[in-house]
């Protein structure tokens, strides 16, 4: 998973990251095996990635309230995915 922060406005900023799920290595089955996991536990990984940055999230609290959104790359399209806040 790649991510970067992208300003919105002078104010808002969005985390925009991309997932690769199948470089064309697995079949289309697998491939949507491994999509359906990682939807699953996305929000456990984001969760994981704020523990771990936490002075970094201390430092510019109103990060926490960004829109995050994830795209999903495989050798047959790109897909979005949003995840709500939990």
């Amino acid at each position: 998973m790649l991510a970067e922060w992208q300003k919105v406005t002078q104010c808002r900023f969005r985390l925009v990251g991309w997932v690769y799920i199948d470089a064309g290595k697995f079949s289309e089955e697998e491939a949507g095996f491994r999509f359906n996991i990682f939807q699953q536990e996305m929000t456990l990984a984001l969760k994981g990635i704020v523990n771990g940055d936490l002075p970094f999230f201390a430092e510019y609290p109103q990060l926490l309230d960004a829109f995050t959104g994830i795209k999903k790359a495989s050798i047959n399209n790109l897909t979005d995915a949003s995840f709500p806040k939990k």
